[in-house]
């Protein structure tokens, strides 16, 4: 019943728009750094973009993030100007400049620095390479990657983190006979009452969110070779992912209040793929049933029955 009215409450809210945010405010990356979500200290402001469209990241939280320690991080007040050092590398970044110092040489960034509520904030890619860490865009996660360690060494869950043994590694694909493909870029698990899953439900607005213990939040591709049209609306209210958490038992799928229109990039909530389309968006699992979680698995299915893989399982 709870799941009906659910996607009623969907139905009405595409059918009207009533309800509906700006997504602008979501636009803004999710900043990871090594595969984990990055979360700004209560108190502290949050990333933005700027009026030259550049993702602006505070200086010093983003460099305390990939190993700076506090003690090697020097205002100047008098000049407006911070000075980093991490390992061989010196940074330097005044107020109101775009011209930062790298290792004694000068760098044009492509707008200024700018203070913001006490903190000095520039374009994130240029706070990590400035300071020798890879940075990278990743468009299916919407996210700014840093990488303080090889790529091949990063994780894209947190199972291992949150007391379980991981039984498939992420990335991976699933698909059904019929030809509806799965591909899981990235998965993580969270209490609601944890600071990434707050994060997560001030960005996206997750109905029902309060009434949760857990949250399962996946990004992820979904690949239609079935020869027919899949979708998820008010056509076709089947879902055609899930998750698993206790035997016979699936997650609630989070209704988001995030909306710009079908197929959706940032949070998926209504979609049509004719035969050949594909869409890569994120899609979050509540548990709501107040029983810890035994194991999480993904399955996706259409009209010839379903692909289900667990993918972690509780360590005793």
């Amino acid at each position: 019943m709870k799941k009906g009215f659910a996607m009623l409450l969907t139905l009405v809210m595409m059918m009207t728009m009533i309800g509906s945010v700006s997504a602008a405010g979501n636009n803004v990356p999710t900043f990871k750094v090594d595969g984990r979500m990055f979360v700004t200290p209560t108190g502290e402001p949050q990333p933005y973009i700027n009026k030259d469209n550049r993702t602006m990241g505070s200086l010093r939280l983003i460099a305390n993030a990939v190993g700076v320690e506090s003690k090697n991080i020097k205002w100047d007040n008098a000049k407006q100007t911070a000075t980093l050092v991490r390992g061989e590398n010196t940074v330097s970044v005044t107020v109101g400049k775009k011209a930062i110092t790298v290792n004694g040489k000068s760098v044009t960034m492509d707008t200024v620095a700018e203070m913001k509520q006490g903190r000095v904030f520039i374009p994130a890619r240029f706070i990590g390479q400035g300071l020798g860490v890879t940075v990278k865009f990743d468009g299916a996660t919407n996210s700014v990657l840093f990488l303080t360690k090889d790529a091949s060494e990063v994780s894209y869950d947190n199972f291992e983190d949150m007391g379980f043994k991981r039984l498939v590694n992420v990335p991976f694909t699933q698909e059904t006979t019929d030809g509806l493909k799965l591909t899981v870029h990235s998965a993580y698990l969270y209490k609601t009452s944890s600071a990434e899953a707050k994060a997560l439900q001030k960005k996206y607005d997750f109905y029902d969110y309060d009434k949760a213990t857990d949250i399962l939040f996946l990004n992820f591709t979904l690949e239609n070779n079935t020869g027919r049209i899949v979708q998820e609306n008010y056509h076709d209210m089947n879902p055609k992912m899930f998750s698993m958490s206790n035997m016979g038992m699936r997650m609630e799928q989070a209704i988001s209040s995030v909306y710009t229109g079908n197929n959706n990039e940032i949070y998926i909530r209504d979609y049509r793929l004719e035969n050949g389309e594909r869409i890569t968006s994120n899609i979050a699992f509540l548990n709501v049933k107040e029983l810890e979680i035994d194991f999480v698995g993904v399955g996706v299915g259409f009209k010839a029955g379903s692909n289900y893989q667990r993918i972690a399982e509780k360590v005793n």
